[in-house]
């Protein structure tokens, strides 16, 4: 399984989220792939739907309730 965490640097939320992943993942027994990316860029915020940081995504799927409905990218 693929999960992406989508952040801006220095993110104070990004090193737990990413704690909490690899736990949650652990405990499932679940093989995750982590994928750690950092914005820096409008482009690179809509490339990857960066919605807020952190963003976690699963196999390209953002687990935020809503976030497919949303159109507007921006590093924040």
């Amino acid at each position: 399984m693929k999960v992406r965490i989508v952040h801006i640097e220095g993110c104070p939320a990004t090193p737990p989220t990413r704690d909490l992943v690899r736990r949650v993942a652990g405990e499932l027994g679940l093989d995750v792939e982590l994928e750690d990316v950092t914005v820096t860029t409008a482009a690179e915020a809509e490339r990857y739907r960066f919605i807020g940081s952190p963003t976690v995504q699963v196999e390209g799927r953002d687990i935020e309730p809503g976030a497919e409905a949303v159109t507007a990218y921006a590093v924040t």
